[in-house]
């Protein structure tokens, strides 16, 4: 009879403590669906994604939990997890029809800024300060309009400053090169946009360089013909373009790195 008992009571203890285990375990895993709805509001979706990952490894590790509580507890979880996730693709297809409708404004404005483009003349010609309004209305709508509508802009600008009396050739170059610069900062990939396009100034620079070594190297030679005034003229000529060209990219690299 006292072993009979002494079963039962070690029955009775193993079962309270596997109620206690259960109930912490539950404990655990409500903690878990707390983390887990909290990642929904994490505005850093790589973060948060590392989160729910780490919460999902560490949910599988912990016990069962009391019946009656098993399929909630794992349902709110799940649902949290799920929504997770769903909130990655939600954005992406709140982003797809942002840009297309940006892309749709952005034609229209496209086409505007043509019209306006082609009604200017001599007695009604463009101004630096209408450029600048033309540039920050385009801006305001971002980076959504892909390459092409891009193009089309600048070259609209290219076309907008040639009507603006007295520009010179070297500021306007610049306006538009400060464009091409702005487009590149605002874009996903900047730096290194940014750093592609310095290493071809750079490329530039240092061919240019080599050119004008090389003419004066051919300059010298020249220098000891008696004949050979209009060689010397003309490779004279080529040596003071190619550092004009230099200084104008000199130019452009401080605006890169501005």
């Amino acid at each position: 009879m006292g072993a009979y008992k002494g079963f039962f009571q070690r029955k009775n203890q193993f079962f309270k403590a596997l109620d206690e285990e259960k109930g912490q375990n539950l404990k655990r895993k409500l903690e878990l669906c707390d983390q887990a709805e909290a990642a929904l509001e994490n505005p850093n979706w790589e973060e948060g994604r590392e989160i729910v990952i780490r919460l999902q490894k560490e949910w599988k590790l912990i016990g069962r939990v009391p019946e009656k509580q098993s399929d909630k507890v794992w349902n709110r979880f799940r649902t949290a997890c799920d929504a997770f996730f769903d909130r990655k693709n939600q954005e992406a297809k709140q982003r797809e029809v942002k840009a297309q409708l940006v892309s749709q404004e952005q034609a229209a404005h496209l086409d505007r800024f043509a019209d306006t483009v082609a009604a200017l003349t001599p007695d009604n010609p463009g101004t630096i300060e209408g450029f600048r309004e033309l540039v920050a209305e385009w801006r305001a709508y971002g980076a959504s309009g892909g390459p092409r509508a891009e193009e089309k802009f600048q070259t609209l600008m290219g076309k907008y400053l040639d009507t603006v009396p007295g520009l010179p050739y070297a500021e306007r170059a610049d306006l538009l090169f400060q464009l091409q610069v702005e487009r590149l900062k605002a874009g996903p990939d900047a730096q290194q946009a940014l750093y592609k396009k310095e290493q071809g100034l750079r490329r530039d620079i240092n061919e240019l360089e080599n050119d004008i070594a090389t003419l004066q190297t051919n300059l010298e030679f020249f220098a000891r013909s008696k004949n050979a005034n209009q060689l010397r003229e003309e490779y004279q000529g080529r040596i003071d373009e190619a550092k004009l060209r230099i200084d104008a990219l000199k130019k452009q690299l401080k605006i890169i790195r501005s």
